[in-house]
């Protein structure tokens, strides 16, 4: 399916307007900039909303692997859009380092003393006794030191299983996973930095479905509940095609939950009056829409979107026109296929969000919306396939 083909008319305005200008400056096809706004958007929210569809819940999270040739405009598209996000995350990080580090520390140094008062008691207290409290005072410890060194994080590019566990279980359980180099990610995917060389990946699915992660490399206090991980990686062509060609990635199921998309890019002559900048309004409008996304769900208690009669007829529709093409095909094009549904009301909730704002909780979410998210993931399965 060509470019000319993606279905902008189905994006929100902002991201229609903004992908549009980022398009026109950079000479990257539509499709990019508006799948990176939809994949960053779908992060905005964390564990705080959730979309109703007969008898479950489904986040908002997605996994976006989009693959650009070097030089074709891949960090020139993607900083600018994820910039307002790490800007909220600095925020945080200032407010951590002004308000919580100090308690932290006075915290530390009252345990410092507490353990010496403790040491003095050793003979008041039975042997078990006492190395049961010592055990209570050096798990504190350990939680705190944690927390000490890991101020809260939005998105982080490092994907290997200790490191994401860390990060997820002193942050409320909620990450973004963005590179748009992916040398690194991808070796971590791959289980390449691993001895066993098995992919690292299972951390990363337990993120999309929200299934707990425990991780045998750390302490039990690293124990992850109710993940929520986000997923926008921008490779080269190279690095895209070795996780594709990746089977244990495939059967593990790891890339049927991806939206994989390859962006097909054609020289075009230089315009010599072209325009040179982005809409710098468009790119204040999407920075206030993340922090104002950002302040009022992510790390607040869920709230639950309903779908009409009308959105579920659709999704459904969708569901079975899927399920009778995937009984043509192998096992494993079908263990791609029955993910596309899912990944649909995915979308649909992040448009739904996008849409309404602040008002989203109090909509259901609608046929045309429904109809919107079916489109866009037809566009972008029949890439995949």
């Amino acid at each position: 399916m060509s470019e000319e083909s993606f279905p902008i008319d189905s994006f929100p305005e902002l991201f229609r307007d903004l992908s549009k200008s980022i398009s026109s400056v950079s000479g990257v096809p539509v499709a990019f900039p508006a799948l990176t706004m939809l994949g960053l958007n779908s992060a905005l929210y964390g564990k705080g909303v959730q979309l109703e569809f007969r008898d479950y819940l489904v986040r908002s999270n997605l996994f976006l692997v989009c693959s650009l040739p070097s030089g074709a405009g891949k960090s020139s598209t993607v900083n600018p859009l994820a910039k307002p996000i790490r800007d909220y995350e600095a925020k945080l990080r200032d407010q951590w380092e002004e308000d919580v580090r100090p308690v932290i520390s006075a915290e530390l140094k009252a345990l410092s003393l507490e353990e010496k008062q403790h040491e003095k008691k050793f003979g008041v207290y039975g042997l078990d006794e006492y190395k049961a409290r010592f055990a209570d005072l050096e798990r504190e410890r350990a939680k705190l030191e944690a927390q000490k060194i890991n101020p809260h994080r939005l998105i982080q590019d490092d994907v290997s299983q200790e490191k994401a566990v860390q990060t997820l279980s002193t942050n409320g359980g909620s990450i973004l996973f963005l590179t748009t180099e992916g040398g690194r990610t991808i070796d971590n995917l791959l289980g390449r930095m691993n001895v066993s060389t098995n992919p690292d990946d299972s951390h990363i699915l337990a993120g999309f479905s929200g299934d707990d992660i425990i991780s045998e490399r750390l302490s039990r206090e690293s124990v992850v509940k109710d993940p929520c991980t986000s997923l926008v990686w921008v490779l080269t062509p190279d690095r895209f095609d070795s996780i594709l060609n990746s089977n244990q990635l495939k059967v593990g199921g790891f890339l049927p939950r991806c939206m994989l998309v390859p962006i097909e890019c054609q020289y075009q002559d230089e315009d010599p009056y072209r325009i040179l900048h982005v809409d710098s309004e468009l790119l204040e409008r999407w920075g206030r829409h993340c922090r104002v996304m950002l302040e009022a769900f992510h790390g607040k208690e869920p709230v639950t979107i309903s779908t009409s009669k009308e959105a579920s007829g659709i999704f459904t529709h969708y569901e079975n026109q899927n399920g009778r093409e995937a009984d043509k095909h192998t096992e494993a094009i079908r263990s791609f296929m029955v993910r596309w549904r899912e990944i649909a009301l995915r979308i649909g909730l992040g448009l739904h969000m996008a849409e309404h704002l602040m008002d989203a909780p109090n909509r259901e979410l609608s046929e045309e919306t429904a109809r919107k998210a079916v489109s866009i993931a037809k566009w972008v399965f029949k890439k995949q396939m």
